[in-house]
């Protein structure tokens, strides 16, 4: 049979239809080439093979002159996709499948509608850094609970969404990374939300993430390979910011403002260094150093009331010793400048 449009048709015939086996060859014009196999009622039906001029390619089963049942489809050249083999419905890949890339990656798991939908694993090309993930899909999107593996040896298990680690999640970090496990909330990728990350210098953090950095309240546990024992309070960008208390193994305490990871603003330092002859300082700090006003007392009763520069004394200041010896006026260095000193008078002493 051959058609005014250029086509030509070689097969059966029933009723004046096309039925059962036959070929049909297109005219240039069409970018369909040729198609060869069952037919019924001048639909394709059951199995045949249409071929693209592109290079296109599909060998399977027909109904209603759709893809419909199993089928192995071959992509043209300019394609991303090699070659797919699976189930299909109404010409759209339907149930189970499996997908191969140009780029040497392959997927086998469910469709829906022409796209991963349901659960599936991709596996990567040996070029990618990235090598698994197996999950959750949603129009080609990880979607729901999954496991991403990278070469490196870091893995993510959790939720997705849009192709993103959204909702709860563990990460776990590469050799190479000072970060050992991170577990708790994601957005779009970042830790986002309340989480614990630990470290693999055997410290631990606890408390909020905004951006994948701690952002908020937080406490962090050092390992005991580190003087330093606590810190809780406020964070911005992985730095102590705001109000805080850090604690030291040997029972040293500071409780006040932080800024870029320093004592900034007020605070009370607890000194309980043996060797140290101080035993509290309450006032200004600046970058981890009292600055400003502020009350240094000693363990032996001594007290200083005054100014502060560069962590020592410095300026006008009054210091009351355990014998009641005052000294007033100016300081430089922790060094009294002998303006006023005054001596306190025994009850027994005699004139």
């Amino acid at each position: 049979m051959e058609y005014k449009n250029g086509n030509m048709y070689e097969g059966n015939f029933k009723s004046g239809s096309r039925y059962g086996k036959g070929v049909i060859y297109y005219s240039e014009t069409y970018d369909s080439k040729k198609y060869e196999g069952e037919w019924v009622n001048d639909q394709f039906e059951g199995f045949g093979i249409f071929e693209w001029r592109s290079g296109s390619r599909y060998e399977g089963q027909f109904k209603n002159g759709d893809f419909n049942g199993k089928g192995i489809y071959y992509y043209r050249d300019q394609d991303s996709e090699k070659k797919y083999e699976g189930e299909w419905v109404s010409d759209k890949q339907e149930g189970f499948g499996i997908m191969e890339y140009k780029n040497g990656n392959r997927y086998e798991g469910n469709f829906k509608n022409g796209s991963r939908n349901g659960q599936g694993v991709l596996y990567y090309s040996k070029t990618n850094n990235s090598k698994k993930y197996e999950g959750g899909w949603l129009n080609d999107q990880f979607e729901g609970f999954g496991i991403l593996e990278w070469r490196s040896g870091q893995r993510y298990e959790g939720y997705f969404k849009n192709g993103d680690f959204n909702g709860k999640g563990i990460y776990y970090y590469s050799d190479q990374d000072q970060e050992k496990k991170y577990e708790g909330e994601w957005v779009s990728d970042k830790q986002e939300g309340f989480g614990i990350m630990e470290y693999k210098n055997g410290s631990r953090y606890e408390g909020n993430f905004k951006y994948g950095s701690r952002n908020g309240k937080g406490v962090i546990y050092y390992s005991e390979r580190y003087d330093s024992k606590k810190y809780e309070g406020e964070w911005v960008n992985d730095q102590f910011e705001g109000f805080g208390i850090f604690e030291w193994k040997n029972g040293s305490m500071y409780e006040g403002q932080f800024k870029n990871n320093h004592f900034n603003g007020k605070g009370i330092f607890y000194y309980y260094n043996e060797d140290d002859t101080r035993k509290r300082y309450e006032g200004q700090w600046v970058n981890d150093k009292q600055e400003g006003y502020g009350i240094l007392e000693y363990k032996n009763g001594t007290k200083y009331e005054g100014n502060f520069k560069n962590g020592k004394k410095n300026g006008k200041g009054i210091q009351l010793d355990q014998n009641g010896q005052k000294l007033n006026g100016e300081w430089i260095d922790d060094k009294f400048q002998n303006n006023q000193i005054y001596y306190k008078i025994s009850k027994y002493q005699q004139f």
